[in-house]
């Protein structure tokens, strides 16, 4: 079992670091993210670091580097190490990160030497982010993608860079033999199909 007060302080972290934060273009409080993907690391057999981890993984990313010596004093050396592998970036406090494919490639080259604990965070994460974009591909098609990138790409090339890191992600669980790997292609190619139809 889970440590209850363990658990509780790290909600509490992310909650408060995403307090005023919205998923991409829409209303739905960003803590709602963290809580999904420590939900599936749950289901899929994690440890309690790794769900710890799962709920702060974007803690450093989103809030800031300022974060790192708080994690490490409150949930040990190895949860930060593991928030630091899925994030793809650590600005200081009030610099912007850098731009989406330099960061996406950067994150791919670290993947695939990251540990197995890693490798389940990240396809969790990419597991719901990919549930997300799919419900609201079904509504939106290629329209989803003008919330992704970089703002002065057009939605076509958007489509291309967001399906490839996908595509490139599902590539390196594939070759790591992470057992739910095939959940995570599951959804890429049902996003895909959607697409297909709306479009």
């Amino acid at each position: 079992m889970y440590c209850t007060d363990r658990i509780c302080a790290a909600f509490a972290l992310a909650a408060l670091v995403h307090e005023n934060q919205k998923r991409k273009s829409t209303e739905i409080p960003y803590i709602s993210h963290p809580m999904a993907v420590a939900s599936q690391v749950a289901v899929w057999g994690g440890s309690e670091d790794q769900f710890v981890a799962a709920l702060l993984h974007d803690v450093i990313e989103d809030g800031g580097a300022q974060y790192i010596p708080v994690i490490e004093e409150h949930f040990g050396k190895h949860v930060l190490e593991l928030v630091i592998a899925c994030s793809d970036a650590a600005p200081a406090s009030g610099q912007a990160k850098a731009p989406w494919l330099e960061r996406k490639r950067q994150y791919l080259e670290h993947l695939r030497a990251a540990s197995d604990e890693v490798l389940l965070i990240s396809a969790a994460d990419k597991w719901h982010n990919l549930q997300c974009t799919l419900a609201d591909a079904k509504h939106l098609g290629d329209a989803v993608f003008d919330r992704f990138v970089d703002q002065k790409k057009v939605r076509a090339e958007k489509r291309e860079l967001v399906l490839w890191n996908y595509s490139e992600l599902v590539a390196i669980y594939r070759e790591r033999k992470l057992p739910v790997a095939h959940e995570v292609e599951s959804l890429l190619n049902e996003l895909i199909i959607a697409l297909q139809k709306k479009n």
